[in-house]
């Protein structure tokens, strides 16, 4: 996921009309090993363990972005370009939520769940979501209180593909998640041994 997110902060970055500077930064329960493993890797902010929306709150008055994207752990197949889908909507219409979860209109794989808030939305849910519930999932308040004021998008597909799992959130999630990458690699690898240049999406 690191390193998905580092190649779209290059995508981005060399985009002239976006100009933007990006920085990607793993957010983690203070003490988590996470923090230890990946300290020389990536920069880390470590925070609540409990209440994740107040770790992002947290995270975004140290940085002071413009805008915060939101990719959760349990996310290891997001390609790179649903990330920069998310943040060029966002930038170029200038809105406050970009959003390929929300469920009553995600149409995108289980799996690789992507949110991009500007500042001021993110600061507005830290100052009114109150549930453990809600301060624990960081958005799903706005499932229910979106303000009138924010500015938001959905990021559908051309095909309803909520239906398929690729998030990890069990032992057996991660075995599934291995077996669909060993097989794209394989099918991969076949057409480059026919000598086709293989082109990520």
């Amino acid at each position: 996921m690191i390193e998905r997110c580092r190649r779209a902060k290059k995508w981005l970055e060399t985009d002239k009309k976006l100009d933007l500077d990006c920085k990607v930064v793993v957010l983690c329960p203070e003490g988590d090993e996470i923090a230890g493993k990946y300290r020389k890797k990536v920069e880390i902010f470590e925070g609540p363990e409990d209440d994740v929306l107040e770790r992002y709150v947290l995270c975004a008055e140290k940085y002071m972005p413009d805008y915060i994207v939101r990719i959760t752990g349990d996310c290891p197949m997001i390609p790179e370009y649903i990330i920069t889908k998310h943040i060029r909507q966002i930038v170029y219409e200038r809105q406050d939520y970009v959003t390929n979860v929300m469920p009553d209109f995600r149409t995108e794989i289980d799996g690789v769940d992507c949110e991009a808030l500007s500042a001021r939305l993110l600061t507005f849910i830290g100052e009114n979501a109150k549930t453990p519930h809600d301060r624990e999932h960081v958005t799903t308040w706005l499932n229910y209180n979106m303000p009138r004021w924010a500015r938001v998008s959905a990021v559908c597909g051309f095909f309803d593909m909520s239906h398929v799992k690729l998030s990890v959130d069990t032992e057996e999630d991660y075995k599934a998640v291995c077996e669909q990458y060993e097989r794209v690699e394989g099918k991969v690898r076949a057409a480059q041994m026919m000598n086709y240049k293989v082109v990520r999406l």
